[in-house]
């Protein structure tokens, strides 16, 4: 009796593992996907976020 509620903890858990293992693969997938989506605008936000560094040549008023 013993062994078979161990033999079922076990598979419950391992049960788990494998859902788990499941979601990061989805979550990797949709990270990959959004990344080749926004990949193709050729990431603007970031290219105006350093043109704006560049650009500001002014003293630093602190």
């Amino acid at each position: 009796m013993l062994h078979s509620f161990l033999h079922s903890l076990v598979e419950s858990n391992a049960l788990w593992l494998i859902w788990a293992a499941v979601g990061v693969l989805i979550l990797g997938f949709c990270i990959v996907f959004a990344s080749v989506v926004l990949g193709d605008s050729d990431e603007p936000l970031y290219r105006a976020a350093s043109a704006t560094r560049r650009d500001d040549d002014g003293p630093m008023i602190v």
